[in-house]
């Protein structure tokens, strides 16, 4: 940790004495590109949902900026999301903002400082698993892939990648807002997905009634974390790849403290926040090519489980799990662009814990055995249009998307589009669509960058 923050503190002094020399010889800025983008998106659901109305408005803010010195090059790519009338939902995430060494300091070398979304797995990156990089899960149908904040170091020759990561610094993965009210966790989100309300307790049925237990925030984010990757081939023909991390794992595991009021035919439960690790190693091959390509990805997982702070609390064991996907894209000179590509996770098998509380949490992976096939075309102009379809093997649902996005000189932009997901609700499969059977949306976005 201190190491990096030195690291930071040579980099802004730099940054600054570069700013003043750049100023003084070009009198110009020395951001080359900066913009604020402002934004409405409306939501309109197709079917009735307990508890939510049938449409949505969320206010959005992105600003972006990108920075050119003479040894540096610094980006800021953030994200705010916000429900209308809502102010407490505010949220804001970030998937660069990262000062880094350029080629006339270092010709091969890149010293990068802060956060920065980088291809530590082409599986990772196509499925959005959330095994290596972070997401951002506000809309959990097409989660947004962050990177990871901490000190990266590159080395790059024509035939030769060498990637490296050190940090004392781990976020996890944050989603829709949501409170506690009444003993409940509820959201304005139609994609919250809410821990079991009831349980079947001494031949009784139980409310469970839920409050959350933040621990001091250092002990969620201040963890030692590491990968590494090295990659062979050129940007063109075959390739092959290595990579490993030891981190904690991106989503936040739960503790559960628990007490029966025989009295009230409730349950109160605290869930208590904490992290785990595990080791994840990638082994990854393929071909690249300007107009199309392929590759394929071994992925393997052990999760480092640990028993609860307190005795009398419980856990549920996290399985670790192995992976192999493979895929290609094609590309055509006219703007048209297709993908194909399978995934299929096998896990651990475990033991529940007998009289555990049913929380029901969202699944830590969202696909185990899926194929994802889809197409765009952008006119090279100022619009595109793409469908794509994921289908879930294993519990015979799927969701189909459609997007388009027109965008004018004046800094207006117009997007709109459709996910409908073909699912039961009353599946036994325990499918990730199954938990959003009927909830089909048609939504549309208005936007404007400064």
């Amino acid at each position: 940790m201190r190491v990096a923050v030195s690291l930071f503190a040579v980099l802004v002094a730099v940054i600054a004495t570069t700013s003043a020399q750049t100023r003084a010889e070009t009198g110009k800025s020395e951001f080359s590109k900066s913009t604020v983008t402002v934004g409405a998106i409306g939501t309109g659901y197709l079917r009735n949902w307990p508890g939510h109305q049938n449409s949505e408005m969320i206010y959005s803010v992105e600003p972006k900026a990108r920075g050119n010195w003479k040894f540096l090059d610094g980006v800021v790519d953030l994200t705010a999301y916000v429900y209308a009338q809502k102010v407490n939902t505010l949220t804001v995430e970030g998937s660069d903002f990262y000062l880094a060494t350029n080629e006339l300091l270092l010709k091969h070398h890149q010293l990068t400082v802060g956060r920065v979304k980088t291809e530590w797995s082409v599986a990772d990156s196509v499925w959005k698993t959330g095994l290596w990089s972070p997401r951002f899960m506000w809309n959990q149908l097409h989660p947004q892939e962050l990177g990871f904040t901490g000190v990266t170091y590159d080395y790059k020759q024509q035939v030769f990648e060498l990637k490296l990561f050190g940090s004392y610094l781990s976020i996890p993965e944050r989603g829709v807002p949501f409170v506690e009210q009444g003993g409940k966790l509820v959201s304005p989100s139609r994609d919250w997905l809410s821990p079991a309300t009831q349980m079947i307790m001494m031949n009784q049925s139980m409310n469970i009634n839920y409050q959350i237990k933040y621990p001091p925030l250092n002990d969620l984010i201040l963890f030692p974390n590491a990968a590494a990757k090295v990659r062979f081939g050129k940007e063109s023909g075959f390739w092959s790849s290595l990579g490993y991390t030891y981190k904690p794992l991106n989503q936040t595991d739960l503790s559960v403290e628990a007490e029966v009021s025989a009295k009230d035919l409730a349950v109160y439960t605290k869930l208590h926040p904490r992290r785990l690790f595990h080791h994840l190693a990638t082994a990854e091959a393929g071909f690249e090519s300007n107009s199309w390509n392929l590759w394929t990805s071994f992925t393997a997982e052990k999760v480092v489980n640990r028993p609860p702070p307190v005795g009398t609390w419980m856990v549920q064991p996290i399985a670790s799990t192995v992976s192999g996907a493979w895929g290609t894209r094609v590309k055509s000179v006219t703007g048209f662009e297709a993908n194909l590509s399978f995934l299929m996770t096998e896990s651990e098998k475990l033991t529940p814990i007998a009289g555990a509380i049913p929380l029901d949490l969202p699944k830590r992976l969202t696909y185990t055995q899926a194929v994802n096939v889809g197409g765009r075309f952008d006119s090279r102009r100022n619009w595109s249009i793409g469908v794509n379809e994921v289908y879930d093997l294993k519990s015979n649902s799927g969701l189909t998307s459609v997007d388009g996005v027109l965008a004018f000189q004046s800094g207006l932009g117009l997007s709109a589009g459709a996910d409908l997901v073909n699912a039961r609700s009353d599946s036994s499969s325990g499918g990730f669509l199954d938990t959003f059977a009927g909830n089909d949306r048609f939504w549309g976005k208005v936007s404007y960058a400064f």
